[in-house]
This record gives structure tokens, C-alpha cells and sequence, in this order.
């Protein structure tokens, strides 16, 4: 018996024990359960062995057509992370995670802070899939505050990366959240408030109206490549849900921030790329490829809706 259920049981013991009045004993124990969350137990406790789990982990990432790099780098963090740490995957807590962390920075010299939040994401990805498999009710990871990337690691895509992204995309809703954010250089923000009424695919240079909470409204156009993945995505949608990207479980509510964010690290995940791949990486590539061809920064920028050279 785990310490939490053992300390559960000692004070329904004492509820049952105390109360002989039946009626206040079941309201004592309605409020004393109030503070728990009840799962059925597994009689197996090798189901929560730690390395068994990251072995299953592994083999189920080889059948995403991820890179044989990206599985080996994995392999080598989650392997790591297992001799460090000599716990259940359902007790690990996120001190573990963040004590983890530190002694890769501090015993390895692990310097970079894009290494150790690669590293970081390494560990969510591996956390989400134990939460999927139904061994652990949330992730640790989330609870650790992620490593803030100065602005000068932020890096442009290049075009075969672009390229090497698009065809890791596995299904038509990934292909148009990339090509959105590609093409159009919006904010996180912005793009989570695209509904599908905000779309006009009838014109000749397809277009985006872009809802901002400071700024109010702008209008941004699609490469025409991006705007055809954009039609087929709608087309396949068709279920009358206004928002254009929404979670594929009920109640089928708007994607948050960290949701797309993890869809981004996955496809990434799947090609040989190393760069930490944010949103805001593909605003600095639309930004980039725009001056490229010949486009003056003041019409960037106003295409941006931001007068700072930062983007």
C-alpha cells in the first residue's frame, strides 16, 4: 500500500472507529474525500517500472517514422533520466524532474539552455505518453518552468528545414497549422483565435483576418501553396465547429498555447532538425523569407503589426 492510500485508510478507520452516528460518519467521509483523486490500483506494480516504461515508450515512438537520430536521443535522455532517479513512474514528482535537470547542468556541465530545455521536452513528451497510457494522472513536467531561450538563439528555418517539416507532417491538420504559421507570421495568439468565418479563400491572394487583444484586427494573406493546404484541411474538416483548430477529443474545445506547441515538437521530433522550434520561429522565418524576396522591413514590420526590429 502506497503512502497516500495508507494514510487514506488510517483516517477512514478513524471516521468509522469515532462516529457511531452512520450519518455523520458518511459526511465526514464525503469532505475527507473531497481532497483525494480515486484510481483503481494495479495489481501488477512491473507495470510502473520506470525503465520497462521507457523501453515500451520507445518502441512505440519507432512506429511514428521518427528520425533513428531522434530515437536514439531519446533513448539516451530517458536512459539517463532512469539512473539517476530509482522511482515508480506514477511517484515521480516534479522536484524529481527539476533535481534531474540540475545535475545534468551542474555533473555533466550541460551549459546550454537549449539543450536543457530540449532535454525538458524530452522528458513532457515521454510523461504525456505514460498520462495516454493511463499510468500517471498528470504530467510532473508542466510544473517545471520551462528555460527561457534568449533571443539570440532564436533561429530562421531554412528552406530545406521547411521542406523537411512539411513532409514530416502525418495528417492534414498538422500540414495547415505549419503552413498557417509559415505563411502568415502571426502571433501565438492570433493564431489560436482563427475561426473558420475568418478565412476568404474566394480572392486571389487568399486571406486571414487575425484577432489581436491589443491591437484589435489586420488582415494576412497565404502563399498560394499554403492556401491550398488550408482548403483541403477545411474540406476535410466540415463539421461545423467555428474554430479552425480544435482538440480531437469532446467537448472538441480551442487548442491552448502548450497544445500546439506540442504538436509542433512532435513533427519536428520526427525529422533529423536540432533547432528548439517554437511559434515564434516561424514568425522570424515568414519575416526572413519575406525580406528575401525583395520585401522593405517597414512593410515587414506592418505585416508583422509590430514596429520593433525584434519581431
Amino acid at each position: 500500500m502506497g503512502i497516500c492510500a495508507e494514510e487514506l485508510y488510517n483516517s477512514i478507520c478513524e471516521i468509522v472507529v469515532e462516529n457511531k452516528n452512520i450519518q455523520e460518519a458518511k459526511s465526514k467521509l464525503k469532505e475527507l474525500l473531497k481532497n483525494y483523486i480515486i484510481l483503481k490500483g494495479d495489481s501488477d506494480p512491473k507495470n510502473y517500472d520506470l525503465q520497462s516504461n521507457i523501453e515500451k515508450f520507445i518502441q512505440d515512438k519507432k512506429t511514428d517514422r521518427l528520425k533513428s537520430r531522434t530515437i536514439s536521443n531519446y533513448k539516451l535522455s530517458l536512459n539517463s533520466f532512469a539512473s539517476f532517479i530509482n522511482k515508480k513512474v506514477n511517484e515521480i514528482t516534479k522536484n524529481d524532474i527539476k533535481n534531474f535537470l540540475i545535475y545534468k547542468e551542474k555533473n555533466n556541465k550541460v551549459k546550454s539552455v537549449s539543450t536543457l530545455e530540449t532535454l525538458r521536452a524530452y522528458l513532457r513528451v515521454f510523461f504525456d505518453w505514460l498520462k495516454e497510457e493511463d499510468l500517471i494522472i498528470e504530467n510532473p513536467v508542466y510544473k517545471v518552468i520551462p528555460y527561457k531561450i534568449p533571443d539570440n538563439y532564436i533561429q530562421e528555418l531554412s528552406k530545406e528545414e521547411i521542406e523537411k517539416i512539411r513532409y514530416a507532417c502525418n495528417t492534414l491538420r498538422e500540414k495547415a497549422i505549419i503552413e498557417i504559421l509559415f505563411s502568415t507570421g502571426c502571433k501565438l495568439s492570433e493564431f489560436l483565435n482563427i475561426e473558420v468565418e475568418d478565412i476568404n479563400l474566394d480572392v486571389e491572394n487568399a486571406e486571414i483576418k487575425l484577432k489581436n487583444d491589443s491591437r484589435g484586427e489586420r488582415i494576412v494573406f497565404l502563399f498560394p501553396y499554403s492556401a491550398g493546404i488550408l482548403r483541403d484541411y477545411l474540406r476535410s474538416k466540415n463539421n461545423g465547429i467555428k474554430t479552425l483548430f480544435y482538440a480531437t477529443k469532446r467537448p472538441y474545445g480551442k487548442l491552448s498555447g502548450r497544445s500546439i506547441e506540442i504538436i509542433i515538437t512532435d513533427i519536428i521530433n520526427r525529422t533529423d532538425i536540432k533547432k528548439h522550434i517554437t511559434p515564434r520561429v516561424f514568425r522570424h522565418t515568414f519575416a526572413k523569407t519575406m525580406q528575401e524576396n525583395g520585401c522593405p522591413m517597414n512593410i515587414i514590420q506592418t505585416l508583422l503589426a509590430s514596429i520593433s526590429t525584434k519581431l
